[in-house]
């Protein structure tokens, strides 16, 4: 019985794209991008509006009701468009790396029946297991959360 090597290193961004490509055909990919965007660049000009108001506002301390009102309806329409597209973003991104998962899983699982018998023969069943679950766990725990919050970063 051969121990386990254990390798250091980075990966590779051939990984990733086989990742996206596992759990998103090209709709689901292109969506999942532009709502990242989109949701991006809401979140970034609500700023830049909430910036523009508070500046008027200490500029002349007395606004008229309709100004007000403009600005509030305009800033509350951004929250809204982005409470919108950051659900999308989060909606699909979830569901591209489940895809994935359930690929990635089917993948794996066909290739270890289809392995040659000198492959158990050589290998302890337990060893295989717990390599297989401890490499899907990551893929299927950790992934997605961490992935997600890369993706949020501004």
């Amino acid at each position: 019985i051969q121990e386990e090597n254990r390798e250091v290193g980075s990966i590779g961004g051939h990984v990733y794209y086989e990742y996206f490509k596992a759990g998103a055909g090209p709709i689901l990919f292109t969506i999942t991008l532009f709502s990242t965007l989109i949701s991006h660049g809401i979140l970034h000009y609500s700023d830049i509006w909430l910036t523009k108001w508070t500046d008027k506002n200490q500029i002349a301390s007395v606004i008229d009701h309709d100004t007000r009102n403009y600005y509030v309806y305009i800033y509350s329409g951004l929250i809204g468009a982005l409470f919108v597209t950051a659900l999308m973003r989060s909606t699909t991104w979830f569901m591209m790396c489940m895809r994935a998962s359930v690929n990635l899983h089917n993948s794996i699982f066909s290739r270890l029946l289809r392995a040659p018998i000198a492959v158990f023969d050589n290998n302890p069943v337990g060893q295989m297991l717990n390599r297989f679950s401890k490499d899907m766990g990551i893929v299927d725990e950790m992934l997605p959360t961490t992935g997600f919050d890369f993706n949020f970063v501004n």
